[in-house]
């Protein structure tokens, strides 16, 4: 009897060790199941992210082209517009030189015909 009781304690002791290690099992599984769920998480948000980040620098790309073809585009203007300036300039002065010399052929024409009366009265006295 005392043999039997002795067996039953053990078997007691051993599956209540059973059961203690088969909790703790469960226990690290579930850990690892979570471990792997944050895992798979992670990745995900990891994936997002860098999808999200190249269609950002895609965008800032296209943005940045934009952005100097514009440029590009107002400064051809600016030197069209320069040009059209200057060649205004150019064409401003020559009537301005113009018409400088025909004034100064008009007096110059003006002061002979003075002259020339002055020469033909002097004669005259």
């Amino acid at each position: 009897a005392a043999l039997a009781e002795a067996e039953a304690r053990a078997a007691l002791k051993a599956a209540k060790a059973e059961a203690e290690v088969e909790a703790e099992l469960q226990a690290a599984l579930a850990e690892a199941e979570e471990a792997r769920a944050k895992a798979k998480a992670y990745a995900e948000l990891e994936a997002d992210y860098k999808h999200h980040l190249a269609e950002v620098r895609e965008w800032r790309a296209k943005e940045e082209a934009k952005f100097k073809a514009a440029v590009a585009e107002a400064e051809e203007e600016r030197d069209k517009a320069e040009a059209r300036f200057k060649a205004a300039v150019a064409e401003a002065e020559k009537k301005r030189d113009k018409a400088e010399e025909e004034a100064r052929s008009v007096v110059e024409f003006w002061e002979n015909k003075l002259k020339a009366e002055e020469a033909r009265m002097k004669a005259g006295r």
